[in-house]
């Protein structure tokens, strides 16, 4: 159910990042997915 959306939101998000922000895209995504991991590992 939530996955459409988070893919979607992903997507709007890379192209931003893509067009608007290159320098800080790689920087985000990696805080993105630590926090992810971070997350997972606290379960």
């Amino acid at each position: 159910m939530l996955l459409p959306y988070l893919f979607l939101i992903i997507m709007v998000w890379s192209i931003y990042n893509y067009l608007f922000d290159k320098d800080n895209t790689t920087y985000l995504y990696n805080s993105y997915t630590n926090n992810l991991m971070e997350v997972k590992e606290d379960k």
